[in-house]
């Protein structure tokens, strides 16, 4: 009897530990559904990744990828996780930062088994102004998301992204906040960067005045 009690209390432990943990697998299949979701929008928009602007960062790079409990406050604080809930779930190895970087963003493609890289974009007298790819910050194989870490200035790009998906279509972009409107500045022209941050709530005049 002893025996049977000590069995069924293991399966009930077993059980919590799986469904409760935040690394269980029902934790896991959570968050890919929630993933799959936000990626049907893009596949409504015909977009070939989203980007979220998840707002501004201080620290020395490599703060959000050695520090988890701060990555997990910024995150928090974005006021976004509730929504994409797959923003807890990305692991440090895809978190890609730039030294004194100040704008966070996510972004993840539609598909999944697209390449993706960030290279340094390099703007300056030697290539008139025009940019240029530098070092190579990030490159995967699997459309999985990413956190960027980007953008010194907030005039010139300093990283671009390249995503290339399973039909060979090809995507460079230098993610930015537009300075008209405070908006990311995404793509006119296909392929489509679907802007999934929340609409502001005042103009982006107003709150530079104040």
């Amino acid at each position: 009897m002893k025996k049977g009690k000590a069995f069924l209390s293991t399966v009930v432990l077993f059980i919590c530990v799986v469904c409760f943990s935040p690394l269980s697998v029902c934790a896991e299949e959570d968050t890919y559904d929630n993933l799959l979701i936000h990626k049907q929008v893009l596949q409504d928009t015909n977009s070939i990744c989203g980007v979220i602007f998840l707002g501004y960062v201080q620290g020395e790079a490599g703060s959000l990828t050695d520090d988890p409990a701060y990555l997990e406050n910024v995150l928090d604080l974005s006021g976004y996780t509730e929504d994409f809930s797959f923003l807890n779930a990305i692991p440090a190895d895809h978190v890609v930062e730039v030294a004194g970087g100040n704008e966070l963003y996510c972004i993840f493609p539609l598909d999944e088994n697209a390449s993706v890289s960030v290279n340094e974009f390099v703007v300056n007298a030697s290539n008139h102004y025009y940019g240029e790819t530098g070092e190579i910050l990030y490159k995967s194989e699997c459309g999985d998301p990413i956190l960027l870490r980007c953008n010194v200035s907030e005039v010139i790009p300093d990283t671009q992204v390249t995503i290339v998906d399973s039909n060979g279509k090809v995507l460079e972009w230098e993610p930015s906040i537009s300075l008209k409107d405070g908006s990311v500045s995404v793509p006119w022209a296909e392929p489509f960067v679907y802007d999934a941050s929340y609409p502001l709530k005042e103009s982006y005049e107003e709150s530079d005045e104040e």
